[in-house]
């Protein structure tokens, strides 16, 4: 259940950043508790050389807290988010959550007398006095004046490092990427560049865009809180339960109704608080989605009371399984441009339930219309902040069973995950697939195996085609069958004349 262990933290806008007491982090396996002197201790060392350009992949292998990386004294030049490229964004800090990916371009200087930076990772609570809750690494500059550091010397490099109030100050203002925030307090001087304002470096052409070209479009609304008087993680007020077995193995959707939530587009269902989730909302959360079709994807974290905060306080790294999404947008719920604090949640997504949000929808017509910009940029996890949402479009072009779900460890035991089950029926494996040995797929046979067209199985052209090659080769079997008949009757005439005295004599 999502009850807190220890005493709760909050971000900077009053979200709660940790149910669950922090205990340390690493970064590539070395790193350090808060209670284990330096001394005692490893970091992970990167070595770079001055006046060169590295490129870093960053990664989210936690399991519940954001982290906001930075390098003491050096930008970081964002060039690609979940692997797909984007056009390059110069930044100080990077927030990343459980899930994602982003790389970055780093610049070392030219001449520098300091050899060691800090590189850091800390997590985003406010009321956390101590400042123990963070990841540390070294940057060294590897010169013929310079020394690998030692453990010896971690202490003094940590506290030579650039506070954040000496590095973003009112004169120079620091950009935070990924803020699941609308703003920083106005005090932190820090400026945040937000995911759907990123643009592709190479935008996505006419006929792969997903609002173009689709057979239909269809509208998903998901929403991620916390369900009842237990608070237990749950998406549109269902908890998660898994199927007895996986999905794939099931010929037809249809074998998984009595495991399926019902009712998934009523109001009423599951629109209650109760101690103990209802049996009919702990259940396998399965989601039909019909092939080549446009989906707009609306993911919010917000309540059917916009004012009770209390309710949807958490920002939700949301992870999408077989597809990248383009996201058009994300918005934040009303906030003090001062202080930073949500003061209230967006009405833009009205839930439905008047206790939970079982069914959400549009309140208003702002994304009737489809409109998507080829630039957008692309992500399969992305971080839906508290009070607001996103959305994001993709083309269900890939069938199969897809799991969505948060990324926060403990919320998708809770049940805040579902299975989107793309194509209805499944297609078989192509025949050509079905051997030992090397597996050439070309892009046209793909298109034909999704529609039903390459197997010698499937009920259309290829069987049609099956069928007539086998009339065709019977009947030349027949023909040839019939003339080999013929002269072998016509070889016995002459030769039955020609004997016919020996046979009379005879």
């Amino acid at each position: 259940m999502h009850k807190p262990f220890a005493k709760i933290t909050y971000s900077s806008d009053g979200a709660e950043v940790g149910p669950v007491p922090y205990w340390s982090g690493i970064i590539n396996g070395k790193g350090r508790h808060a209670s284990v002197p330096y001394v005692n201790s490893e970091l992970s060392v990167f070595e770079v050389s001055p006046g060169s350009v590295y490129r870093f992949r960053l990664i989210g292998a936690q399991s519940l807290y954001a982290y906001r990386f930075s390098i003491d004294r050096h930008k970081l030049t964002v060039i690609a988010t979940d692997g797909q490229y984007i056009r390059p964004v110069e930044v100080d800090f990077i927030l990343i959550h459980s899930g994602e990916r982003y790389d970055f371009l780093l610049q070392t200087e030219n001449n520098t007398s300091q050899f060691n930076y800090l590189i850091r990772a800390v997590t985003l609570e406010v009321n956390d006095e101590e400042n123990k809750n963070i990841t540390e690494a070294i940057l060294h500059y590897n010169t013929d004046s310079s020394t690998y550091p030692t453990a010896t010397e971690y202490e003094s490099i940590a506290r030579s490092s650039q506070s954040d109030h000496v590095r973003c100050t009112e004169a120079s203002n620091c950009t935070a990427l990924n803020c699941p925030f609308l703003v920083y307090p106005q005090s932190h001087h820090i400026s945040c560049e937000h995911i759907h304002n990123l643009r592709l470096l190479f935008p996505v052409s006419d006929s792969d865009l997903p609002t173009n070209g689709a057979k239909g479009r269809t509208s998903l609304f998901f929403n991620f809180g916390f369900e009842g008087i237990s608070q237990t993680s749950a998406i549109n007020a269902r908890n998660l339960k898994l199927p007895s077995s996986p999905p794939a193995l099931y010929e037809t959707p249809e074998n998984l109704y009595e495991e399926t939530c019902k009712n998934l587009d009523t109001d009423w269902q599951c629109n209650q608080i109760a101690s103990i989730p209802d049996s009919n909302c702990y259940c396998s959360h399965v989601v039909n989605v019909s092939s080549d079709h446009t989906i707009q994807l609306v993911i919010s974290a917000t309540g059917p009371n916009t004012t009770q905060l209390g309710n949807f306080l958490f920002a939700h790294p949301v992870h999408l399984h077989g597809h990248y999404f383009q996201v058009a947008d994300i918005q934040f719920g009303r906030t003090d441009s001062m202080t930073g604090r949500l003061e209230e949640g967006s009405s833009d997504v009205q839930c439905g339930g008047d206790l939970l949000c079982t069914n959400p929808s549009w309140s208003t017509n702002t994304y009737d219309s489809f409109d998507l910009d080829s630039s957008a940029p692309l992500k399969d996890t992305l971080l839906i902040p508290a009070g607001g949402y996103a959305v994001v479009y993709f083309k269900s072009d890939n069938p199969g069973w897809w799991f969505l779900h948060c990324h926060i460890e403990v919320h998708q035991l809770e049940g805040m995950g579902l299975i989107i089950n793309e194509g209805g029926k499944k297609t078989p494996a192509p025949y050509t697939m079905q051997k030992c040995g090397n597996f050439d797929f070309t892009v046209d046979e793909y298109k034909k195996a999704i529609e039903g067209k390459l197997n010698p199985s499937d009920v259309d052209g290829y069987k049609i085609a099956t069928i007539v090659l086998g009339s065709v080769l019977g009947t030349i079997l027949v023909i040839v069958l019939l003339v080999l008949f013929i002269l072998f009757c016509i070889r016995c005439i002459h030769y039955i004349k020609k004997h016919r005295a020996e046979f009379f004599q005879t």
